[in-house]
C-alpha cells in the first residue's frame, strides 16, 4: 500500500527529523538533595546556571493572534472527527490509488475528500489539494491549511531548490495567515509552520530570521521550538562563522547568552557540555563589542561573564543592568567577595523583591553531585538565611530558609534543631508551623505543603522528648502512631514513680520503657538530622553531618560560622555527636535501671542486662563490654551466655 499522510500524522510526520539529538547521561549514583549550609562559601559566591527553556520560551512574546499550547490549545491535538465521517476515512486510507480512495468518499465534504484522496497516493496529492485551494474559503476549513501543510512539508528537503523552497515557504506562509485571521486550527500547524519556515531560512543561511521563526514557535510553547534553538546555540558557540555573521542581531546576542548561561540541559543535546574556557572568553569579548546600551539581557550577560570568573567586567556590565533580580543577585555576590557583607545583605534584599515568585530554573547538579531545582527566590532566600546566622540572628536566618522548606529542607532542619533553642523553636513553630484545625488522619493524608509544616513540628516534638518536656511534646506530635508511642513511652514511664509499686513491677515499667525507646526512638526522639537522620528513615547515606569537626573546620564553612552558632550546635548534640541512633544509649540506661531491680542471680535478670548490651555493642562495644563486667561479676552463667548481648534469651520477669 502506498504511503499516506493522514489529517491525525500529518503533523509528526512533518515534524520528525528535523533535528538528530545526542543524548547525553549524567553521573551514575543517586540523586541527594544538595545541603546549601554544608557548602556556604560556594553557595555565596558561585551563581546557579540558568534554565534554557526558560530562557529560551520568553526571546519573543508569544503572539495573541496565534494559539499557545498547553493554555488555550492541547499539548497532544488531534483532529476531531463524527464517527460516521472517521469511518469513510478509515476505509478511504485502506485504498492503493488516490481514485480508489475518492470514489469511496460520498458523504464527505468536498474537502475532506479531495485532502483523503490526495494523502492516498503522494503522487497525486498536488493535483487534489489544489481543487481544495479553488473551493470557496468557508468550504475549505481546516482541510485547506492541511493541504497547504503537507504541501509545504512535501518541499522541505536540504536538498530541495530555491524555487521549492520559495513555493513552501509561501505554503507555510498561507497556514499562519490563515490561523491568525479566524481559521480553526485543530492540529497547530500554523506553530509547526513557524519551525517549518525556520527550517528552510537556516538552510538559506538567514541565521537572524530563522532563529527568531525558531523564538517564536517556543513562546507559542511549543516544545519542537525549545528544542531547536538549541541546535541553533551549539551552532551559534560552535561555528565562529556563523556566529561573527549573525551577532550583530539583538535576539541573536540573546540566544547566545542564554545558551552560555545555561550550559544548555545535557539530557537534551551533546553541545550541552560546558564551552571551553578560551572559546568561553573568545565569545564574550564579541558580545561586549557587539551589544548596545539598550541592550534587553544585560544581567544575563553580566552573568555569564561572572559564571567565567571575570569579576570586574560583570560589575561593569552591571552598571547598565538596571534593577532586575538578577542584576542585584549579581551584585550581592560581587559585594560577598569584596568583603562587604552590609552591601551584599541590602543587595539581596532588593533581588529577593524583584524576583516573581513562579520563576524556575529547573534542576542541576552541582559539583558535590547533589540535584538541586533553582528558584531564584527560594535560593536568595537561603543565601540570606546563611548571611543571618553569620551575624548570629538566628530566629531571623530560620525564618528566611523556612521560606525555602521545600528545596532545602535538611537546611531548615538543621538550623532548627542545632542552632535554635527549644524556646526559640517553639516559639517559631507556634507562629508559622500551626497545628491545623482538623483530625489527625486528615493531617496525615495532607499535601506536600503541609508534610512540611508537620515534620518541624514532629521534629519539635522529638527534641522537647530529648529534653523531657513530654506534656508539651505530645501537643507537637502529628502523625498519631507517633504521638501513641510517645504517650506509652510516658506512661511506662511515670509508672516508675509508684513508691507503692514493688521492685519486680518497677522493672517491668522501666524495661517497657526501655522497649519503646529502643524500637520507636527513632520516631519519638531520634533527630531529624546527625547523627539519627530520621529525616531519611536513618539512613545518613551522603547526608552531611552539618557541625561535625570536619564540616566546621571546612574553609568552605569556616568564615560563616560565628563562635556563638558553634556553640549552640554542640550544645544540641547527644553526649558524643558520633552517637549514631543515640536513643539506643537511653533504651539502654533504661534497661539497667530495669536489672538494677531484679535479683542479680535471677535469670531475667542477665535477659534484661543482656538486651540492653545488644542494643549498643555494635556501635559502642566498650559500654557493652562494661555490662558484661557488671553481669558477670553479679549475676548467674547461662548455657547462652557466652553469646551475651549478640544473641540474647526472651525476657521473662516470672524467671526473677
Amino acid at each position: 500500500m502506498a504511503s499516506i499522510r493522514t489529517p491525525k500524522t500529518v503533523l509528526t510526520l512533518a515534524m520528525t527529523g528535523l533535528l538528530s539529538f545526542s543524548i547525553t547521561s549524567q553521573a551514575c549514583g543517586p540523586d541527594l538533595p544538595n545541603r546549601l549550609l554544608t557548602y556556604r562559601d560556594s553557595t555565596l559566591m558561585v551563581m546557579p546556571e540558568g534554565n534554557f527553556r526558560f530562557e529560551a520560551s520568553k526571546l519573543l512574546p508569544a503572539d495573541p493572534k496565534l494559539p499557545v499550547i498547553g493554555v488555550n490549545t492541547p499539548y497532544r491535538p488531534q483532529q476531531e472527527l463524527e464517527p460516521s465521517v472517521q469511518t469513510i476515512i478509515d476505509k478511504m486510507r485502506e485504498q492503493q490509488t488516490a481514485e480508489a480512495a475518492y470514489a469511496l468518499g460520498e458523504g464527505l465534504t468536498p474537502a475532506a475528500r479531495l485532502y483523503t484522496a490526495g494523502a492516498v497516493e503522494p503522487e497525486k496529492r498536488a493535483e487534489y489539494f489544489q481543487k481544495i485551494f479553488l473551493l470557496p474559503k468557508e468550504e475549505q476549513g481546516e482541510w485547506g491549511i492541511m493541504a497547504h501543510y503537507t504541501l509545504g512539508s512535501d518541499l522541505v528537503s536540504s536538498e530541495s531548490n530555491d524555487t521549492q523552497q520559495a513555493t513552501a515557504l509561501e505554503h507555510f506562509d498561507y497556514v499562519i495567515n490563515a490561523v491568525k485571521t479566524g481559521q480553526k486550527d485543530t492540529l497547530n500547524l500554523a506553530i509547526s509552520s513557524l519551525g517549518q519556515q525556520a527550517r528552510i531560512l537556516w538552510w538559506q543561511g538567514k541565521y537572524p530570521e530563522s532563529a527568531r521563526l525558531y523564538a517564536q514557535q517556543a513562546a507559542q510553547g511549543d516544545d519542537m521550538g525549545i528544542l531547536s534553538l538549541q541546535f541553533v546555540v551549539g551552532q551559534l558557540l560552535n561555528t565562529d562563522s556563523i556566529r561573527q555573521e549573525s551577532l550583530h542581531d539583538p535576539l541573536i546576542q540573546q540566544l547566545t547568552i542564554a545558551g552560555m548561561f545555561t550550559r544548555i540541559d545535557p539530557y537534551f543535546y551533546a553541545v550541552s557540555q560546558p564551552v571551553l574556557s578560551e572559546q568561553t572568553y573568545k565569545i564574550l569579548d564579541e558580545l561586549n563589542k557587539n551589544v548596545s546600551d539598550t541592550f534587553p539581557n544585560m544581567d544575563r550577560l553580566a552573568a555569564l561573564a561572572y559564571q567565567s570568573g571575570q569579576y570586574d567586567s560583570a560589575a561593569n556590565i552591571l552598571k547598565r543592568a538596571g534593577d532586575s533580580g538578577l542584576a542585584w543577585w549579581l551584585r550581592a555576590k560581587l559585594s560577598l567577595r569584596n568583603g562587604n557583607i552590609n552591601s551584599a545583605t541590602a543587595a539581596y534584599a532588593k533581588a529577593a523583591a524583584a524576583f516573581p515568585s513562579n520563576e524556575e530554573w529547573g534542576t542541576q547538579r552541582g559539583d558535590n553531585l547533589a540535584l538541586e531545582h533553582i528558584i531564584p527566590s527560594c535560593r536568595i532566600s537561603a543565601e540570606q538565611s546563611i548571611l543571618a546566622l553569620k551575624r548570629d540572628d538566628f530566629v531571623q536566618a530560620m525564618t528566611l530558609m523556612y521560606n525555602t522548606r521545600n528545596i532545602y529542607y535538611q537546611d531548615v532542619s538543621d538550623i532548627a534543631e542545632r542552632v535554635l533553642t527549644i524556646e526559640e523553636l517553639k516559639t517559631f513553630v507556634d507562629k508559622h508551623a500551626p497545628r491545623r484545625a482538623s483530625s489527625a488522619k486528615e493531617d496525615e493524608e495532607a499535601g506536600e505543603e503541609y508534610e512540611k509544616v508537620a515534620s518541624l513540628r514532629e521534629l519539635l516534638a522529638r527534641r522537647l522528648m530529648r529534653a523531657e518536656r513530654y506534656q508539651e511534646a505530645i501537643d507537637y506530635f502529628v502523625i498519631s502512631e507517633h504521638r501513641k508511642n510517645a504517650e506509652r513511652f510516658i506512661q511506662a514511664l511515670e509508672k516508675t514513680k509508684d513508691k507503692n509499686a514493688s521492685k519486680k513491677q518497677l522493672a517491668i515499667d522501666y524495661y517497657q520503657a526501655a522497649l519503646i525507646m529502643r524500637e520507636q526512638g527513632l520516631e519519638i526522639r531520634g533527630y531529624e538530622m546527625a547523627p539519627d537522620f530520621n529525616e531519611s528513615d536513618g539512613n545518613s547515606f551522603n547526608r552531611e553531618s552539618l557541625f561535625s569537626s570536619e564540616a566546621v573546620k571546612s574553609s568552605e564553612n569556616q568564615p560563616w560560622i560565628s563562635p556563638a552558632q558553634l556553640t549552640r550546635a554542640k550544645t544540641s548534640l547527644p553526649k558524643t555527636d558520633d552517637w549514631r541512633f543515640h536513643y539506643r544509649w537511653r533504651a539502654m540506661e533504661l534497661a539497667v535501671k530495669s536489672a538494677d531491680l531484679l535479683p542479680p542471680k535471677s535469670e531475667a535478670y542477665a535477659a534484661v542486662m543482656c538486651e540492653a548490651a545488644s542494643w549498643v555493642i555494635a556501635r559502642d562495644p566498650a559500654t557493652a563490654s562494661t555490662l558484661y563486667r557488671t553481669y558477670t561479676k553479679n549475676g548467674t552463667q547461662y548455657d547462652w551466655s557466652p553469646q551475651f548481648g549478640r544473641s540474647c534469651p526472651k525476657v521473662n520477669f516470672e524467671q526473677s
